[in-house]
């Protein structure tokens, strides 16, 4: 023990006589272990962050835009441009197993959207519902877009961060409207903030339903975009392509060949055709026993439970449509809240009205109606 005291004192008296050197000695360990551990970090920081930004664009994920391929195989002297098509999405989803999820998108840069306190030009997109699957969007508040949306052609928007900020400054934007080109929109969901720093091109993205971004505000062709018709540059002697306009479609910016456009598909039908099909309908749902005609329908007060009954007395089940004379305000409160139950008054029956429920309810005075207007045509 002795021994030991010895060696350990005599190596302070060592160290103390020669402070300096001890000192650079005792500094330059703690320096490279410092530097060694800052670099850890530095790597783990780096690498967590290369992580954080692959999570925000998503996992397994590819993205296929249209662009300039070989005409033949292996030679590369003549490119032509493909461009993609809304049959290419459906062919994606129908030939490809290996496939989960794909959506078509369409963006444009140049739609305004307008609130009632400021404005805003971020990117607006169109997708399907299915989008938030494949991309990182994560919500803040309110919901993201749904089938029901999509199907229905709902006016409703989800906008990023950014967006939010901009346009509804201190204010509540869920429920809130805005305008984008002109065409009102309720605003059903915000985005959280995603990326960092001054990034802010995905923050002010907005999403709509693809089929009203299709239908309202689909891809510019060549003669739609604005801008000057003049020549670039000069044909040669600048050492750069030909090119003779800005809205080429080879451009950022430009517009888009065959690019989806809506388009109606309705026929025509006369009415004495309509009134045909009326006839026929009605006379097979009557030969099937699926139409109730009742003297009157009435309530006294506009409660669901009240109206649950009269449908279980007359022992109706699955959908039915209740036709009147006229709209009745406590039959019309009342049966809102049941889903399959619809209302319709005898001068607006069709023929899709009545092939589409189970049941068939008419009112004597309804009927009678009904029956005068077949019969005079």
């Amino acid at each position: 023990m002795r021994l030991l005291f010895e060696i350990f004192g005599q190596t302070l008296q060592t160290l103390w006589a020669h402070k300096l050197r001890s000192f650079l000695t005792m500094f330059g360990i703690a320096w490279g272990v410092g530097s060694l551990l800052l670099l850890v970090g530095l790597g783990e920081g780096f690498r967590s962050g290369n992580r954080k930004q692959f999570d925000e664009i998503g996992e397994n994920v590819m993205f296929i835009w249209g662009g300039r391929a070989p005409a033949m195989n292996g030679s590369f002297n003549s490119m032509r441009w493909y461009f993609l098509t809304y049959r290419d999405y459906e062919d994606v989803v129908r030939d490809c197993p290996d496939v989960n999820l794909a959506a078509p998108v369409i963006s444009r840069n140049d739609v305004r959207a307008v609130s009632d306190y400021f404005q805003s030009s971020g990117q607006l997109m169109g997708v399907p519902a299915d989008f938030k699957d494949i991309r990182y969007l994560p919500l803040a508040e309110g919901r993201w877009l749904n089938d029901f949306d999509i199907s229905q052609k709902r006016p409703v928007v989800v906008i990023g961060d950014e967006a939010r900020r901009v346009l509804f400054p201190g204010w509540p934007s869920v429920g809130a409207t805005i305008l984008l080109n002109g065409i009102r929109f309720q605003v059903i969901g915000t985005l959280k903030r995603v990326g960092h720093g001054e990034n802010n091109t995905r923050n002010l993205q907005i999403f709509i339903p693809f089929s009203v971004m299709r239908e309202d505000f689909p891809p510019k062709n060549v003669g739609e975009v604005a801008g000057t018709n003049k020549k670039p540059w000069r044909q040669k002697g600048t050492g750069r392509a030909r090119a003779g306009s800005f809205q080429s479609p080879l451009w950022r910016g430009g517009g888009v060949v065959f690019g989806p456009k809506p388009r109606d598909f309705g026929k025509k039908i006369s009415r004495n055709t309509r009134q045909l099909a009326l006839r026929k309908a009605l006379t097979e749902r009557l030969r099937a026993g699926d139409v109730v005609v009742v003297d009157e329908l009435k309530l006294d007060s506009p409660k669901t439970k009240d109206f649950l009954g009269v449908l279980s007395a007359l022992d109706l089940k699955g959908s039915t449509l209740i036709v009147g004379q006229g709209i009745d305000k406590n039959l019309t409160l009342a049966s809102r809240n049941i889903s399959h139950v619809a209302l319709a008054t005898s001068d607006s029956l069709s023929t899709y009205d009545v092939l589409r429920p189970n049941k068939l309810v008419f009112t004597r005075s309804a009927f009678e109606q009904v029956e005068a207007r077949l019969a005079k045509d």
